[in-house]
């Protein structure tokens, strides 16, 4: 019969396709990042104290560290829900642009508050990026995108105004 060698070929190339799926491709260019830490909600005056930078600016502050490849941010006053369950986010990165859309597990409560959130990206080199953050209670092109040139300074910030609740609603309670 000749259904054997096409049986034989057929299984040698499922085999192929699956070894080579389950390879993991690391090596440089492959960037990966996670959220390592969070403040709670900073709806209360005690969470307040101690915060330099008003309710009313979205902010992020990034350093990088060329000897391990690490990018690291800190979203200031990323806003999620009061009851947010997990946060998260999600991390790619594409032809020098690398998008950061913050998530969380499910809006539990009828309000929304602000955190702070540091963001560890690991693989990164020292290279020009665009940096795109997608946070949920902004419209799109509202996004939080900014340029960063590690060759030239590996710290910085950048800031925007949000006149949006729940920007803003810490300076109405005194």
């Amino acid at each position: 019969m000749k259904i054997r060698p096409y049986l034989f070929t057929l299984t040698a190339l499922l085999l192929i396709l699956w070894i080579s799926c389950d390879t993991p491709t690391i090596g440089p260019g492959i960037i990966e990042g996670e959220l390592v830490d969070h403040s709670e909600c900073k709806l209360s005056k005690s969470a307040l104290e101690g915060t330099e930078t008003p309710d009313t600016l979205s902010c992020v502050e990034y350093s990088y560290d060329a000897s391990t490849r690490i990018l690291t941010l800190r979203h200031i006053n990323a806003a999620f829900n009061c009851c947010p369950g997990e946060l998260g986010c999600i991390i790619s990165e594409e032809e020098n642009v690398i998008s950061i859309r913050e998530t969380e597990e499910a809006p539990m409560c009828d309000c929304n508050c602000l955190y702070d959130l540091e963001i560890s990206i690991s693989g990164v080199e020292k290279d020009s990026y665009t940096i795109e953050i997608d946070e949920l209670y902004i419209p799109e092109e509202n996004d939080l995108s900014f340029g960063i040139n590690l060759k030239q300074k590996t710290e910085g910030s950048v800031c925007v105004v949000r006149k949006v609740y729940p920007w803003g609603l810490n300076s109405l309670v005194d």
